[in-house]
């Protein structure tokens, strides 16, 4: 169904609840100090530090319990800032701006490959769009630019430097597009891909005259080489011969082992049929000369009924602070392991998973393994506590935007919880629901999480929903969350004043899929300690995912939390405190929650599936009127 102009449908939708609020009779909820209570037009308002699960909205005036809120602490937070100003690097990194009309796909019934991952905005990924290089050509010219970033730019000029963890899907890439070249292009994508101790590898591997030693943990072998520049430091301190950078680098991918696949109890990486025996292997070399902390490869089976594979990994031979400056060390190898060993695990569920999925669970796994080293903070600017308007599930490369995800990762293992610590055993049964091995469910991710959720009782609508209003209150909500407000600063709203004299106000915005936007209302002069604030809003119908959450942030520093009853047509009315003296003010988050696609597995977007959103640009429309 076309959409009409965004001038016509926002000016339509302010004048209809202009007279909303002008007409309706809107009731307060009452403070709810424990269960649920629900009323056809009403909702919760929580006026504790404690938050019990928030009323979500049925059909003929039924309400359902959302779980998912624990025992957290509350505190005022004043906030004023300047207003978000929207993006369009989202346009930019999907290639066309489509709203999609047909129904979604749910699974993938044959082996279609994914988009050539994280796509960031240069001239080679230009040269792909333009079809000037297939997608084979661009993922081996990708993955190059990891190890010979110089030479790619010499051939198409202006090329995004990789990140320091993103070969690994670069080369996952490359991987299941290798047999699609041929020629001089062929033979490079096979030395590449080959292991550093192969004669194919050639300049990718360790030199002809290197000395190779291999040392083994109960899961893990460890190659490296003497004499050349991919040899570790020799330093040896209880002189067994085995240099203490490899002892270090072999007991901290045990640890990690140990940690992920022991305590965590995921599925352990498949056993290879190359290396020194059927364990992981770890090859150390000098990546951090093009500025690689490591990578996992998977290699996968020629079975295209099966999508899980056997890997083996790579890592830098010293974590030099010449070569990082302040983020190399040993605590770099060790997030590092956490990270790249985390992607050898999801290689033995569906190695072609999306690489929201992927990247985000793999830098969340990082803060679950080594918890006091936070390496993954740098993450948070490019996640939705700092970019609330860009699509949680897009993968872009210049942006960084799947790694900060893990943000919304660590959210779900904090949702449900009655303190402030986390269940990770969510994310791990999100993996067994992507689980692409022949007779596993093969859930692509927005449908991984979703299922799970719903096995707990409540939604990925109902999450995310919560997950962007509540970002908005980091600091008190998140375990760690002062550290993630100390990150990223608090976040921005689009702020108004509201007073006798200017009691009204109305705002229109078009949402995208998965993002979400604020407005942030404050009582001014002429109110009384008992005023109200109505508000009323004019959503696309909630089958696109249409959510409107209210905070209301009290001097005494409680909060109010309050999930808005919406028709299915979008529409609804909802009246909170807003008593000047009372109420410091009141949070207003529009949420579109939707992951239906079109497409599934039929196109190359940096999103879930590969698929095309059906409910992006959606108009959003809210009034507020004040009640004094």
């Amino acid at each position: 169904m076309k959409l009409m102009s965004e001038g016509k449908s926002m000016r339509r939708g302010a004048i209809v609840l202009t007279l909303l609020l002008m007409s309706a009779l809107v009731s307060s909820a009452q403070p709810t100090q424990a269960g649920i209570a629900c009323t056809p037009d009403t909702s919760i308002t929580i006026q504790s530090v404690k938050m019990p699960p928030q009323a979500e909205k049925g059909n003929g005036g039924t309400c359902a319990a959302r779980k998912g809120f624990g025992d957290r602490r509350a505190a005022a937070i004043v906030m004023s800032s300047s207003p978000a100003v929207a993006s369009t690097f989202y346009r930019d990194a999907l290639g066309r701006d489509a709203v999609g009309t047909m129904p979604p796909v749910a699974n993938r019934t044959t082996k279609a490959l994914p988009a050539p991952a994280l796509l960031p905005a240069d001239d080679l990924t230009a040269a792909f769009r333009a079809s000037e290089v297939s997608a084979a050509s661009y993922a081996l010219h990708r993955a190059l630019s990891g190890f010979r970033l110089n030479q790619v730019r010499s051939e198409f000029g202006d090329v995004v430097k990789p990140g320091p963890r993103d070969l690994t899907l670069m080369l996952r890439d490359l991987a299941v597009r290798e047999d699609q070249l041929d020629g001089a292009e062929a033979e490079l994508a096979e030395r590449m891909l080959s292991r550093p101790t192969s004669d194919e590898s050639g300049s990718f591997g360790y030199q002809a005259t290197a000395v190779e030693r291999v040392g083994c943990t109960t899961n893990v072998c460890v190659t490296w080489v003497e004499g050349t520049v991919d040899s570790p430091p020799t330093a040896d301190a209880n002189g067994d011969g085995t240099p203490d950078q490899i002892e270090l680098t072999a007991g901290v991918f045990q640890q990690v082992w140990d940690a992920q696949v022991g305590a965590l109890g995921y599925r352990a990486p498949e056993p290879d049929s190359a290396g020194p025996d059927s364990r992981l292997d770890v090859y150390v070399s000098d990546l951090g000369a093009e500025g690689t902390y490591g990578y996992c490869l998977p290699e996968p089976s020629s079975d295209t009924s099966d999508w899980s594979a056997a890997g083996h990994c790579g890592v830098d031979n010293d974590f030099s602070t010449a070569q990082f400056g302040s983020s190399g060390g040993p605590d770099a190898l060790r997030v590092t392991a956490a990270h790249e060993l985390f992607h050898a695990v999801q290689f033995a569920y569906d190695f072609l998973e999306d690489a929201w999925l992927m990247e985000g669970t793999a830098a969340w796994v990082e803060d679950v393994v080594f918890d006091e080293i936070n390496d993954n903070y740098q993450y948070l600017e490019t996640s939705a506590l700092a970019i609330p308007h860009v699509p949680l599930d897009l993968a872009s490369q210049e942006y960084g935007t799947a790694y900060g995800s893990w943000l919304f990762w660590r959210f779900v293992t904090e949702y449900f919880q009655e303190d402030l610590t986390q269940d990770p055993s969510i994310i791990r049964r999100v993996w067994e629901r992507a689980d692409g091995s022949p007779g596993a469910p093969d859930d692509y991710s927005l449908l991984a999480i979703d299922n799970v959720l719903r096995e707990r009782g409540s939604s990925f609508r109902w999450a995310f929903a919560d997950f962007t209003a509540l970002n908005n209150f980091a600091g008190p909500w998140y375990e760690e969350g002062e550290g993630y407000v100390n990150e990223v600063g608090e976040p921005p709203f689009v702020g108004r004043l509201l007073s006798r004299s200017n009691p009204k106000m109305s705002q229109a915005r078009r949402l995208d899929h998965l993002t979400s936007h604020n407005v942030w209302l404050r009582p001014g002069r002429g109110l009384l300690q008992t005023s109200k604030l109505g508000l009323a809003f004019d959503l696309p119908g909630t089958i696109t995912g249409s959510e409107a959450t209210v905070q209301i942030v009290y001097s005494s520093g409680s909060f109010g939390y309050r999930s808005v009853r919406l028709d299915s047509g979008g529409a609804g009315v909802t009246r909170v405190p807003f008593g000047r003296g009372r109420v410091v003010g009141v949070l207003v988050t529009l949420t579109n929650a939707s992951r239906r696609v079109h497409s599934c597995f039929q196109q190359e977007t940096p999103l879930s599936c590969s698929g095309y959103p059906r409910d992006d640009g959606r108009p959003y429309v809210m009034a507020a009127r004040v009640y004094p």
